[in-house]
């Protein structure tokens, strides 16, 4: 027996006669199954391999949560053990409902869209603050040392076989940058409240229907305990991809932010360190550059990108926290702030 059908053999609720099993294109660790049976069609997929079997049921309670308590998300259904997920051999599987729909062009969205994005952010972001967190759970935090984890991808790149230049001097200027940051910057980014986040929001993970309405977001397997704003902005850049001058992007800054405030408020503090905590948790995050021998080019631009979008994000920096404090000020926005 393949590893879909005995997986699927756990649960009872699934027709197991006249089964469809299709792989979707995915990711090659984590690409999913569609399962089409007499009843519906569902999506098997595979969680990282990195994931702890508390990590696991630990996504599955938060992507859980949110489709239960938002309808934003598609059901998790249990095995015959009562569990969220399922283990095979050294891996864990989820097995959800599919959600129609497809990703959203964000390309040229419009304010609109943007709003409707936000919206369904900040209704994620509220319902997740319901799920009692365990103290194992992932947490966002600014480590003792900013530093350390730069010197070590630095470290990997010092052989003399090494070919990633671009990288070495990439490391280089994010140790600079990091030996620059003050204790007191520091202490006031790890000191801002923290509460459970989706962690991974961006078009990829959501899905519209042919009218633009919103009906699905996708892949938990980032939630984690982080200052909501963390989030705010790093979705607010991947859904309205902000360019241009400030006069071009504003109409669809303004619209996600308002869409996210209006259901989730964020105290002033928050929004106007929320530019300096993206910009710092980024820089000290080493992703993509922090492995040699067995870098995939792919995972090397994907570091670059996104040390190239700190760039932008200094130059912007005080027009966004600007849109972000006027969207704090919208009428519906400033109710229940906290």
């Amino acid at each position: 027996m393949n590893a879909p059908a005995a997986i699927l053999a756990r649960y009872p609720q699934l027709p197991h006669s006249g089964q469809v099993i299709t792989r979707l294109p995915a990711g090659t660790n984590t690409a999913p199954w569609l399962i089409s049976t007499t009843h519906g069609r569902y999506v098997l997929r595979r969680l990282p391999e990195y994931f702890t079997p508390e990590r696991a049921r630990f996504t599955a309670a938060a992507h859980d949560h949110a489709a239960r308590t938002s309808g934003l998300a598609p059901a998790v259904l249990s095995n015959n053990d009562g569990h969220l997920t399922t283990e095979h051999g050294t891996h864990h599987y989820l097995l959800t409902r599919h959600a129609a729909g497809n990703h959203p062009h964000t390309d040229a969205a419009t304010p609109s869209q943007c709003h409707d994005l936000g919206t369904v952010l900040g209704r994620i972001h509220q319902h997740l603050r319901e799920l009692p967190v365990p103290a194992t759970a992932p947490r966002q935090a600014i480590p003792a040392d900013p530093t350390a984890g730069i010197r070590a991808a630095a470290a990997a790149h010092a052989g003399p076989d090494c070919s990633h230049r671009h990288a070495r001097r990439l490391l280089a200027a994010k140790l600079r940058r990091a030996q620059a940051l003050t204790t007191a910057d520091l202490d006031e980014l790890r000191s801002l409240p923290q509460a459970l986040i989706h962690g991974d929001f961006h078009p990829g993970n959501v899905l519209v229907l042919d009218d633009n309405r919103i009906s699905a977001v996708l892949d938990f397997d980032l939630a984690r305990l982080a200052p909501p704003a963390y989030e705010l902005l790093r979705a607010l850049l991947y859904c309205t991809q902000p360019a241009g001058p400030p006069t071009v992007y504003a109409p669809r800054v303004i619209a996600f932010l308002t869409g996210y405030l209006d259901v989730a408020p964020l105290s002033h503090r928050e929004l106007t360190t929320m530019t300096a905590l993206y910009e710092t948790t980024q820089l000290l995050d080493t992703y993509g550059l922090a492995v040699c021998d067995s870098a995939p080019p792919a995972l090397l631009s994907f570091g670059h990108a996104r040390f190239a979008l700190l760039y932008w994000l200094r130059r912007n920096a005080r027009t966004l926290t600007g849109l972000a404090l006027q969207a704090h000020h919208h009428p519906t926005a400033s109710k229940g702030t906290r």
